[in-house]
C-alpha cells in the first residue's frame, strides 16, 4: 500500500471514528451504525444497559489509539499474519455465532478446521455479540489476570 493510499485509508478511518464517537455518545446501542442487518440476538445484547456502559468505556479506549488498530485489522485481510494457524500449539477455543453478519461463520469454521486441537463452540441462533458477559469476563481476565 503506497503512502498516498495509506494516508487516504487512515483519513477515512479517522472520519469513521469521529462518527462512531458521535453515535455512541447519543446511543451506545448504535455502535455499529445502521448498515448491518443484525440478528435479534445481537440487537438484544446491544439494548442491555450494562452493555451500553461497556460500549462507552471501550469506545473511549478505542478512540484514544486512533485509526491504527482498525487499519491493522483491514490489512490482516490482505497479507499473511506472520505465522500459520496450523503452528499454534497452545489451547484455543474457536467460538462463533452461526448468525454472525459481521464475521462470516465460514471463517470460524475455517479456523476450527485449521487450528490443531481447537475446541469449537458454534452458537446456533447467535450472532457476533453472543455471550457478551463471557467476552467481558475473559477480557477482564486477560487485562487484569483476575
Amino acid at each position: 500500500m503506497g503512502v498516498t493510499r495509506g494516508a487516504r485509508v487512515a483519513a477515512q478511518l479517522e472520519r469513521e471514528l469521529a462518527e462512531l464517537r458521535e453515535r455512541v455518545a447519543k446511543d451506545p446501542s448504535k455502535v455499529l451504525g445502521d448498515e448491518w442487518d443484525l440478528p435479534e440476538a445481537d440487537r438484544e445484547q446491544l439494548a442491555r444497559p450494562e452493555i451500553a456502559e461497556v460500549i462507552r468505556e471501550s469506545t473511549d479506549d478505542l478512540l484514544r489509539g486512533g485509526p491504527w488498530g482498525g487499519l491493522d485489522d483491514e490489512l490482516a485481510f490482505l497479507r499473511p499474519w506472520g505465522f500459520e494457524v496450523a503452528e499454534i500449539t497452545v489451547p484455543v477455543e474457536v467460538r462463533y455465532g452461526a448468525q454472525d453478519v459481521l464475521v462470516p461463520a465460514a471463517h470460524g469454521g475455517w479456523l476450527a478446521d485449521h487450528v490443531p486441537g481447537a475446541t469449537v463452540v458454534v452458537e446456533d441462533g447467535q450472532g457476533h455479540l453472543s455471550d457478551l458477559d463471557r467476552v467481558v469476563e475473559l477480557t477482564t481476565w486477560l487485562v487484569k489476570g483476575t
